[in-house]
């Protein structure tokens, strides 16, 4: 399997991961934090989507890889919490990792940073995450990485992904020549009796082979991050036969974008789905109560056949022109001419194309 330290290793100031679940992004991006902070003197901010995440991970993920190293442990023998753990330097100074949840205000200014990791962006506070971007700005290091399972197009890793060099892992097969990325259904014999992966031209791709493979800039120039693309097929454990087992499972097969999203590290939409509370509680959580907005923002509105359950989402387009994502409510047409006023809404988009109900001339 491709040698994640390629991608730890890589000094540009903003990195990303577009992943697969369950690949190794987390130990990835944890890796480099620590790698940095053994390095130099310096102060990491480590963010995870909920406090609870943070909890669950410095338990079962962190110290238990402190733990296993004999060096780890001796250089990290000072302040080891939950949220707090610290490099100790042979000349007496010291650095710090900071793990916090991205729910919050209060966590995103407590700080300052000479290194953001932001893991599982999809899932964090949009709003959190741009107030953690001014926590760096008196380093000279400034780095930032970011990982996630993508959820959606143009919205979080998906959006960064758009914007960087779109580096994938290029398997050259040594028959024929062809070089590309392992991707679905082209590189699987499906139908063979044990499917196997296969180049262009249906030639066998060993796990050797894949194995051998490089990573190649997609994009050259003229873009913002150094991001890395990789799914489970790069994974030594998930044979052909596996990936074709997982699409076929009943879960996949009624929601098949959660294929995409977990299997193969790549942002789906399905058109066959409504967008309801649990689509979008996939990529919103707790946002905060409602509040004057100064700045001007767009919102979409998906009706419902009930006359009270409309659902709207409004969003912002931060300073890198990123969306970002800062309400959502199920509301009436009343409380949706509210929230126009409320939160500067210029721009509204309101689907009619199932249910329909009268809407006020006046939104």
């Amino acid at each position: 399997t491709p040698s994640n330290s390629s991608a730890a290793s890589d000094v540009y100031k903003r990195q990303g991961l577009m992943c697969g679940s369950q690949v190794g992004k987390t130990t990835v991006a944890l890796a480099d934090a620590y790698h940095f902070c053994d390095t130099y003197q310096v102060r990491v901010i480590f963010t995870m989507h909920t406090q609870l995440a943070v909890r669950d991970f410095s338990r079962t993920r962190a110290k238990p890889a402190i733990e296993a190293s004999p060096y780890l442990s001796e250089r990290m023998r000072g302040i080891d919490s939950t949220e707090v753990k610290v490099f100790v330097h042979p000349d007496g100074g010291r650095s710090v990792i900071f793990f916090r949840g991205a729910q919050t205000d209060a966590a995103a200014i407590s700080e300052p940073a000479d290194m953001l990791v932001h893991d599982e962006i999809d899932r964090s506070r949009p709003d959190v995450l741009s107030l953690y971007r001014s926590r760096t700005a008196a380093s000279e290091w400034a780095r930032r990485i970011i990982t996630s399972t993508p959820t959606i197009p143009k919205f979080g890793i998906a959006a960064h992904w758009e914007d960087s060099s779109q580096t994938q892992w290029l398997v050259r097969c040594p028959v024929c020549g062809d070089e590309r990325p392992l991707t679905w259904p082209d590189s699987v014999a499906i139908d063979a009796e044990v499917p196997f992966y296969i180049c262009a031209r249906g030639h066998e791709l060993t796990r050797e082979i894949i194995r051998a493979g490089r990573w190649v800039d997609g994009r050259t120039g003229n873009y913002t991050w150094r991001m890395y693309h990789f799914n489970r097929m790069l994974m030594p454990n998930w044979p052909a036969a596996r990936i074709v087992a997982a699409e076929r499972e009943q879960e996949y097969q009624d929601y098949p974008e959660l294929f995409y999203n977990e299997v193969l590290g790549l942002p789906k939409a399905s058109g066959e789905l409504a967008v309801n509370e649990e689509v979008l509680a996939k990529v919103m959580v707790g946002f905060p109560p409602a509040a004057r907005w100064e700045e001007a923002t767009f919102a979409g509105c998906d009706q419902s056949p009930r006359p009270d359950n409309h659902r709207v989402l409004i969003g912002i387009i931060d300073a890198e022109g990123a969306h970002s994502y800062i309400h959502l409510e199920v509301c009436g047409w009343d409380r949706l001419a509210e929230l126009m006023h409320l939160f500067n809404i210029q721009r509204l988009v309101i689907d009619c194309l199932l249910y329909t109900s009268p809407s006020p001339r006046d939104l």
